[in-house]
């Protein structure tokens, strides 16, 4: 395949992901707790860079671009809204931090605080159809009485 169709293909696959990254965080707008993905683009090496048989700056036509690749995407865990809800077990944290949840002995951060009571008085909150327990700062279930 000619280079430059190379390039292009490599920038339509990196705009491909970029796009699916965006089109999740529109998903989620409304969902609580959710972090925004960010997709992070960076200049790809070519492939004689990359094997270690050519160093960057040499001038050759294999120093050129590899064109532009998603290398990673990284979760932005900075402070989103605070909705008012009237709810007494809606929770919301304000700076860093996680509520942790447990689900057949299995512990699960989120900062979802959309939180209500069970039948045993248990502070529980629900994704998907599965309810969490509320954790406190002991590592044990949250039970409010009466």
């Amino acid at each position: 395949m000619p280079y430059g169709l190379y390039i292009a293909a490599e920038g339509a696959h990196a705009q491909d992901r970029r796009l699916t990254v965006l089109a999740n965080n529109l998903a989620n707008v409304d969902t609580v707790g959710f972090k925004r993905q960010l997709a992070i683009c960076q200049a790809r090496y070519t492939e004689p860079i990359s094997r270690g048989s050519e160093l960057p700056g040499s001038g050759r036509w294999t120093d050129l671009s590899g064109g532009v690749v998603v290398s990673m995407t990284k979760t932005d865990f900075s402070q989103g809204p605070l909705k008012e809800t009237r709810s007494p077990f809606d929770f919301a944290i304000r700076g860093e931090g996680f509520f942790t949840v447990q689900k057949d002995n299995e512990v699960y951060l989120t900062r979802a605080g959309n939180f209500q009571l069970n039948g045993r008085g248990q502070l529980v909150t629900q994704f998907g159809g599965d309810q969490y327990l509320v954790l406190n700062d002991a590592g044990q279930p949250i039970v409010l009485d009466g």
